[in-house]
């Protein structure tokens, strides 16, 4: 019963590891196949609404994560374009 439980966990770490698809794809696929076994095989009966208030309140604590991140990358990117460019030899 453990390994239907780290099922998602286990099948993104596969997919990622083979590079069969995306990341953003793998993600999906796990949060699918957690959503099903949440509904169709947990100990405790949920319905759709339960599971859509599950994922939002999922989305709403990752939010600050995501932001952190994105931010990051961007200033990056505006430190790389705002850096000074060698000049070429002319020889």
């Amino acid at each position: 019963m453990l390994l239907l439980w780290v099922s998602p966990i286990l099948a993104f770490m596969a997919l990622s590891a083979a590079r069969l698809v995306p990341a953003l794809w793998a993600a999906a696929l796990s949060l699918g196949l957690a959503a099903c076994i949440v509904l169709f095989a947990g100990p405790v009966s949920t319905t759709a609404y339960d599971l859509a208030r599950m994922l939002i309140g999922g989305a709403w604590i990752a939010l600050p994560a995501v932001l952190v991140i994105l931010a990051g990358l961007y200033f990056t990117e505006v430190l790389e374009a705002a850096s000074p460019k060698p000049a070429p030899d002319s020889a």
